[in-house]
Order: C-alpha cells, then sequence, then structure tokens
C-alpha cells in the first residue's frame, strides 16, 4: 500500500519538458563539455574539424574571424605540445603545434587560445 503511495506521488511528481526545454538541456551539457577542454584538446579539435573540413565546427573556435578555409583545409595535425601562459598575455594559452598542410608545407607555431567569458570555452585569438 505505502509502495502505491509513494509510487503515484512520484508519477505525479515527475517533470515534463517541452521540445524547447529538452534542446536547451542538451546544447547545455555540450556547451559545458567543451567548457571543459584543456587548450591543448581545444586546439586539436579546432585543427581536427579544420582537417574535417568541418566549418560549422571551426566556426566555434573562431567566431569573430572569417574562416580560413582554403588555407588549413585538409590538413594533417603532425604534434600538438604542451600549453603554456606568457607573462604579457595572462588570460592567453599559447599551444605548439606542427601541421602538415594540403601543399605538403609543413607548419610549427603557437596557436593562441584564450577563454571566452561569454561562451565559457576557448576560442583561437591567433597563430593558424
Amino acid at each position: 500500500m505505502a509502495k502505491n503511495i509513494v509510487r503515484e506521488i512520484r508519477k505525479a511528481s515527475r517533470r515534463k519538458f517541452s521540445a524547447e526545454e529538452k534542446i536547451r538541456i542538451v546544447l547545455e551539457g555540450l556547451r559545458g563539455e567543451i567548457g571543459k577542454m584543456s587548450p591543448d584538446e581545444a586546439a586539436r579539435a579546432f585543427f581536427d574539424a579544420c582537417g574535417k573540413e568541418d566549418w560549422k565546427e571551426v566556426g566555434k573556435f573562431l567566431p569573430f574571424s572569417p574562416h580560413p578555409r582554403v588555407y588549413l583545409a585538409v590538413l594533417e595535425v603532425i604534434s600538438i605540445g604542451t600549453p603554456f601562459q606568457s607573462g604579457p598575455f595572462p588570460e592567453h594559452w599559447f599551444v605548439p603545434y606542427e601541421i602538415k598542410l594540403k601543399s605538403g608545407r609543413i607548419k610549427k607555431h603557437n596557436l593562441a587560445l584564450k577563454k571566452d567569458k561569454v561562451a565559457k570555452r576557448f576560442i583561437v585569438d591567433g597563430g593558424y
């Protein structure tokens, strides 16, 4: 008898979500996962998206810049180094990388990332 009462109370108090609320919950979860990326994971995700020509994903890392479609299309990541911070830029992380471009040219440089306060995740701020 008590089990039935508890079951009825739980059933009546279950939250019901609209389609819009479900989408919002999923998107917030995704933002949380992306926001928890380390600088080297963000750099790898950025270059992987470029290599796959997934420009929608690339746009998440370059929200205010034109996409480097021709330049970074079909690249291959050779290595991603250990991220570091530099004194004059405390809000930036620099991630050493080595990539092979479509032309076959090897490029070594530091990808500049900074944590976007609104999006709460890393965005590319230069060095590509």
